[in-house]
């Protein structure tokens, strides 16, 4: 999964993320981690978010948008 990929899965989450940190995902992704820590901001109004997903999570983000 590449970077554009993970920015569209998450802002089906509601998840706006910039480049470098949807680049930072796939390469947590590709390393096995467990937990991900995510910073962005909502994709309605823009307020920062925090959240840790796991790559089930964004997987399943994935799915919804194809």
């Amino acid at each position: 999964m590449d970077g554009k990929e993970i920015q569209s899965a998450l802002r089906n989450l509601g998840l706006r993320i910039e480049d470098p940190m949807a680049n930072y995902i796939a390469r947590q992704l590709k390393s096995g981690t467990k937990n991900i820590p995510i910073f962005g901001g909502d994709a309605r109004t823009g307020i920062a978010i925090h959240k840790t997903l796991t790559p089930a999570e964004i997987q399943a983000a994935a799915s919804m948008s194809t």
